[in-house]
């Protein structure tokens, strides 16, 4: 819907109070399925006798709960605002590093951390503080290099290929933007 506009004209052209009884209708919503014991259970469970692949450790209400507060996010100028900003942005870049590499961190280097500082006498809080710190740090360094050494690395192979298909002729030949052979790739 985005590509096509239609959030952006929520955002833009709609009053302010269609779009706040929008937003307080979506959050309604998103909090009796999620907060509802009684709708929840049966709407989990009515999905779930239809459900397929038997994942059930995200329920359909999970599903309805995320979806409406990303719509009101996304119709909302102050949200665009405050989650648009350079550092949003750039933590938004760093995501996939941060989500790829935060297990092994997790997993390696934070029980070696809380357990010499549990050994040196540190409380269970300054312990637990310590480590998520620690490890949001190491996170970030490791997806900063991630994203440098993978990410961009893959994002122009994958430019580079779409360009070649893009321009292919389908005799084997690619095709420069004029129609003729590029030189050395032409069938001689």
């Amino acid at each position: 819907m985005h590509a096509h506009g239609h959030l952006h004209t929520i955002r833009t052209r709609w009053p302010a109070y269609l779009r706040i009884s929008l937003h307080a209708v979506l959050i309604a919503i998103a909090l009796v399925f999620q907060w509802v014991p009684v709708i929840r259970d049966n709407v989990n469970y009515g999905m779930q006798v239809i459900n397929v692949t038997d994942h059930v450790d995200i329920t359909f209400c999970d599903a309805i709960f995320v979806a409406c507060w990303l719509f009101c996010i996304e119709t909302s100028g102050f949200a665009q605002n405050v989650f648009g900003n350079v550092v949003m942005r750039t933590l938004g870049k760093l995501a996939p590093g941060m989500y790829l590499l935060a297990p092994a961190i997790t997993y390696t280097i934070v029980p070696d951390i809380a357990l010499n500082m549990h050994n040196n006498g540190a409380s269970a809080s300054s312990v637990l503080g310590s480590t998520w710190i620690a490890m949001f740090a190491i996170v970030v360094a490791l997806s900063i290099a991630f994203h440098f050494l993978v990410e961009l690395p893959s994002k122009m192979i994958g430019e580079v290929i779409c360009e070649m298909f893009e321009n292919w002729d389908g005799e084997g030949g690619i095709r420069a933007k004029r129609g003729k052979l590029q030189k050395g790739l032409a069938k001689k």
